[in-house]
C-alpha cells in the first residue's frame, strides 16, 4: 500500500508542480488559470473570513440527500429488475437514454411542483446518479454464482432474507463501481444546478465569482470542491479495498444471463411499447399538473417535432450536432477502453490512479468550459472536447473496474502463455471483461451526447444544444420538449443496439 500511495502522491505533486511552473512562467495566462499556491491562499482567506461555511453546508446537505436516495433507490430497483427479468428487459434500453438531455431543462417542472427550495436540485442530482447504481447492482447480481440461490432454497429463506443475507453481502464489492460513480454524479448534479440555477451553495458562489471576473475566489472554491471530492472518494476507496479483500473476485452467473434473454423479439417490442406508453402517460399527467408554461403536452410536442423535421434548417442543426458527437464518441471509446484496460492490468497503478480519475470526474465540467473556449475557441473542437471530457472518464472507470475483477486464473493463463502487455489486454483482459465494458460504453454514449449538447448551449450558434438554449431563453417550452424528444429517441435507439450487443456477449460470458 505504501507504493500505491507514493505513486498517487507523485502523480498529484508532479501535476501541481507543473501547473505552478506553467502559471508562474506565463505559459498559462493568469486570466485562464491562477497558480495553485494562489488557489490555496484564496481558499484559506475565504475560510478565515467565514464566507464559505453556509454555502458549504447547503451543498453538502443536498449532495448527501441525493446520494442516499440514489443508493437506496438504485439498489432496490436493481434488485427488483434482477428478480423480474421481463421487466428488466423492458426498461434496460431506457436506463441511460435520459442522460442524453441536459437535466436542468426540466428544472421549471420541478419548481412548479415543489416550489423554490433545495428539493428540485436534490431530485435532479438523484435522477443523474440513480441509474449508475441500478446498472452496478445488476452487474453485481449477474456475477453471483447460482449456489447462493440454492443455499437460500435449502434453508427455506424468503426473498428478503436471501437479498439481505446472501445477495447484497456477496455483491458488495461490485456495487462500489456504481456507488463511486453515483458520488461523482451527485457532486456534478448539485454543483452544476447551483452554478446555473440556484442562489445559494458552493456552485452559486463559483458562478458569482466567475461572472464577476474574480478568478482568485473562483479557483479557491474549485479547490475546495476538489478537496471535498477527494475526502469522500478516499473513504469509499478504503471500504472497497476492505470488501475486495474479504470477498475476492466473482464471475457472472450463467443463469442470470439466460434469464435476461428470456422472451421472443415480439414480446420484447411489446414490453418496450408498454414502457413507452407509461412514460407518455406520466408526461401527460405532469402537463396537466404544471401547465403549458412548464411542460408541453405530448401530442403538441410530437406535432411540432414532425413539422420541424420537415424543415431543412432543422437538419442543419442535427448534422452539426451529430458530426461533433461522432468524433467525440470515437475518441472516448477508443481512448477510454485502451487507457482503462492498460491501467486495470496493473493492480498497483489502478489503485493509485482510480481515486484521481473519480475525483476529476466528480468536478462539474461546466466550470472548465471557459478554459476550453480560450484554448479551442467557439467552434466544433470545443464541443468535441467537452463531449470527450464528459464520457472518457466513466468509460475508463468501468473498464478498470471490469478488468480488476476478472478471475485470477485468466491472468495466470496469460502469464503462462508469455503474452506481452498488449497481448494480455487484447486476448485476455478485454474479452473476459467485455460485458461490463459494454455497460460503460452504453453510459458513455449518452454522456458524450450530453457534453456536446452543453457545449453547443453555451458556445455555439448551431446545433441541437443551441436550439434548446435559444428556446429556453425565449420561453418556448414546446420547442425545448420537441428537441428533447428527438434526443431521447436517438439515444434510445442507440442504447437498444448496444444493449442487444451486451446480451449477445452474455451468451458467451
Amino acid at each position: 500500500m505504501i507504493s500505491v500511495r507514493w505513486i498517487r502522491y507523485s502523480i498529484v505533486v508532479g501535476f501541481v508542480a507543473l501547473l505552478e511552473l506553467a502559471c508562474r512562467t506565463g505559459a498559462i495566462h493568469h486570466r485562464v488559470v491562477i497558480p495553485p499556491s494562489d488557489m490555496v491562499r484564496s481558499l484559506f482567506g475565504q475560510i478565515r473570513a467565514g464566507h464559505v461555511f453556509d454555502n458549504l453546508l447547503h451543498t453538502y446537505l443536498s449532495i448527501g440527500a441525493a446520494l442516499a436516495a440514489a443508493i437506496v433507490g438504485g439498489v432496490f430497483l436493481g434488485l427488483l429488475f434482477h428478480a423480474f427479468p421481463r421487466v428488466r428487459r423492458s426498461f434496460e434500453p431506457f436506463f441511460s437514454t435520459y442522460y442524453a438531455v441536459p437535466f436542468f431543462i426540466f428544472y421549471p417542472v420541478l419548481l412548479s411542483i415543489f416550489g423554490v427550495s433545495r428539493l428540485p436540485i436534490v431530485l435532479m442530482a438523484f435522477a443523474f446518479a440513480v441509474v449508475a447504481v441500478i446498472l452496478a447492482t445488476l452487474n453485481a447480481l449477474d456475477r453471483q454464482p447460482r449456489v447462493l440461490r440454492k443455499i437460500g432454497a435449502v434453508h427455506h429463506m424468503s426473498w428478503p432474507h436471501v437479498v439481505t443475507r446472501l445477495s447484497l453481502p456477496a455483491a458488495a464489492p461490485y456495487l462500489f463501481t456504481g456507488i463511486k460513480l453515483a458520488v461523482a454524479y451527485c457532486f456534478i448534479g448539485v454543483l452544476a444546478c447551483e452554478f446555473l440555477l440556484s442562489s445559494v451553495g458552493i456552485g452559486h458562489a463559483i458562478s458569482f465569482a466567475y461572472n464577476g471576473f474574480d478568478n482568485e475566489t473562483m479557483y479557491g472554491l474549485i479547490l475546495l470542491v476538489v478537496l471535498m471530492v477527494v475526502a469522500v472518494n478516499a473513504t469509499l476507496q478504503a471500504i472497497e479495498q476492505y470488501l475486495l479483500r474479504r470477498h475476492g473476485a466473482g464471475t457472472r452467473s450463467p443463469s442470470a444471463s439466460r434469464a435476461i434473454h428470456a422472451g421472443s423479439t415480439a414480446s420484447q417490442f411489446a414490453d418496450a411499447a408498454l414502457v413507452v406508453a407509461g412514460l407518455v402517460a406520466i408526461w401527460q399527467v405532469l402537463h396537466w399538473i404544471t401547465g403549458s408554461n412548464a411542460i408541453s403536452a405530448p401530442l403538441d410536442t410530437l406535432v411540432l417535432l414532425g413539422r420541424m423535421m420537415s424543415e431543412d434548417r432543422y437538419w442543419v442543426h442535427v448534422t452539426e450536432t451529430l458530426s461533433a458527437f461522432a468524433i467525440a464518441l470515437g475518441i472516448s471509446y477508443g481512448a477510454g477502453v485502451i487507457m482503462g484496460g492498460a491501467i486495470g492490468l496493473h493492480r498497483t497503478v489502478a489503485e493509485a490512479v482510480e481515486p484521481i480519475l473519480i475525483s476529476l470526474y466528480s468536478l462539474p465540467k461546466i466550470l472548465i468550459l471557459p478554459i476550453i473556449l480560450l484554448i479551442f475557441g467557439i467552434g466544433v473542437w470545443s464541443k468535441i472536447t467537452f463531449g470527450v471530457l464528459h464520457s472518457i472518464l466513466p468509460i475508463m472507470l468501468f473498464t478498470i473496474g471490469a478488468i480488476r475483477k476478472i478471475r485470477p486464473i485468466y491472468v495466470k493463463m496469460g502469464r503462462t502463455m508469455h503474452l506481452s502487455p498488449v497481448g494480455m489486454l487484447v486476448r485476455i483482459a478485454v474479452p473476459a471483461a467485455l460485458p461490463e465494458i459494454v455497460t460503460g460504453l452504453r453510459i458513455g454514449f449518452s454522456l458524450t451526447l450530453l457534453g456536446v449538447l452543453i457545449g453547443e448551449m453555451f458556445a455555439s450558434k448551431r446545433g441541437l444544444g443551441y436550439l434548446i438554449m435559444n428556446s429556453i431563453g425565449s420561453g418556448d417550452v414546446t420547442v425545448t420538449m420537441a428537441v428533447a424528444l428527438f434526443l431521447f429517441t436517438l439515444a434510445g435507439v442507440a442504447n437498444a443496439v448496444l444493449l442487444h450487443l451486451d446480451r449477445r456477449l452474455l451468451k458467451f460470458a
